[in-house]
């Protein structure tokens, strides 16, 4: 009695097991990158909340910073911005890059002031922010999502709505770094994050 003969699988039972592995695969990477962006999304306004509650400890110690933060001549960091149907303005006063840019004009470790008035107020945050750092040099804050909705979101901007010329609450917002004050603020992500994002 002769052995069988053992044979391998044939080139139409290869193709047709990755045909299968390539279908479940262009099903499976859309949906993980998707996962994978909204992760990134909640990293930021994670540390957009870290960063306005550090405003806010910087107002509690140092009156000067809140004056300095509040500065009541107009700026031209003035934006009209739109959350929710809800449309205002709103008033940059600091601004730090969420990655590093060989030609940015704030990328590093620090946040750079929009005008001289803020400088008080922004050297006390910087200050603080050594503190919790330990005054590492490479450290920024790092902006996870870079592009959101066509946006690029790769700066911190923090400043504060303008309602009916009066100052209002304190916000941080994702932004666009390219040129002086980029395109401006793209998301508000503290407080009450922009819906969507």
């Amino acid at each position: 009695m002769k052995g069988k003969m053992r044979r391998g699988f044939t080139l139409v039972e290869l193709i047709v097991v990755i045909a299968i592995i390539g279908i479940l695969a262009a099903i499976l990477v859309p949906s993980i990158m998707e996962y994978v962006r909204k992760a990134n999304r909640k990293a930021d306004t994670t540390s957009a909340k870290r960063i306005g509650e550090m405003v806010e400890l910087v107002f509690a110690e140092d009156m000067s910073s809140y004056q300095s933060f509040y500065w009541p001549t107009g700026s031209k960091a003035d934006h009209n911005v739109t959350v929710g149907g809800d449309s205002y303005k709103f008033r940059v006063v600091c601004k730090m890059d969420g990655n590093k840019h060989a030609k940015s004009s704030c990328s590093g470790k620090y946040f750079t002031p929009g005008q001289t008035e803020y400088k008080p107020f922004v050297d006390e945050l910087n200050r603080h922010l050594d503190s919790i750092t330990g005054g590492t040099k490479d450290y920024v804050i790092p902006m996870r999502s870079v592009i959101y909705e066509g946006k690029t979101t790769d700066r911190w901007l923090i400043g504060h709505r303008l309602v009916s010329g009066k100052n209002g609450s304190v916000e941080v917002w994702a932004g666009d770094s390219w040129g002086q004050w980029g395109n401006g603020p793209s998301y508000r992500l503290w407080p009450s994050p922009s819906p969507g994002y």
